[in-house]
């Protein structure tokens, strides 16, 4: 099974890096960064550690695909306009960090926003301020923290039931339900929330 998810993270890194060459490679060493930092942290569990890095490494190469057909086909406005607004927002706010931009004209440009969707847009102009203006890093992202979103659900069911089956059925249903991976493959505030609920 390792060799097997080995193979696919290969062959999915490549992938993205040739049919995406501006942002992918970006994309891919970002999400390879943060994806080792959770397997690690995952693994270090003592009696399912293998389980659970094996069930967020395939849920994480199942988030990516996904959020990389919706990037190349640019189905962002389809699935979730919202996406292009925390893109933009995120754009708006490093501008303004940077001094690029006066009080007045952030004020102008996202005083409405920043009321009511401070959250992403400060997440989406962090990940903007490491790696320059990539939707993708952010789909990516989001796919990371929806797939540790599985083990922590796991150590949850396990410690709520104390009963393995369940909290194994808890583990799969939360990787690989197909309304939890679409929405935390795409740039939107529902992966980070489902995770911080968690």
């Amino acid at each position: 099974m390792n060799a097997l998810l080995a193979l696919l993270a290969l062959a999915l890194v490549v992938s993205i890096s040739l049919l995406i060459p501006g942002e992918g490679p970006a994309a891919v060493l970002f999400c390879t960064c943060l994806a080792a930092l959770i397997g690690l942290t995952v693994s270090r569990y003592e009696t399912h550690g293998q389980f659970l890095v094996q069930v967020f490494a395939a849920a994480l190469l199942l988030r990516m695909t996904i959020g990389t057909i919706i990037y190349l086909l640019n189905l962002q406005e389809f699935f979730g306009g919202d996406a292009l607004t925390y893109d933009i927002i995120g754009e708006t706010l490093i501008v303004y960090w940077r001094g690029h931009m006066t009080y007045a004209e952030y004020e102008m440009a996202l005083g409405a926003f920043m009321t009511r969707n401070w959250g992403m847009g400060y997440l989406v102009a962090a990940i903007y301020a490491v790696m320059g203006r990539n939707m993708l890093a952010v789909q990516f992202f989001n796919a990371v923290v929806g797939a540790a979103t599985a083990p922590v659900i796991f150590l949850c069911a396990r410690h709520i039931f104390q009963n393995l089956r369940v909290a194994r059925l808890a583990t799969f249903f939360v990787a690989f339900f197909p309304s939890l991976v679409l929405w935390s493959a795409q740039g939107l505030k529902d992966g980070p929330i489902i995770f911080l609920l968690s």
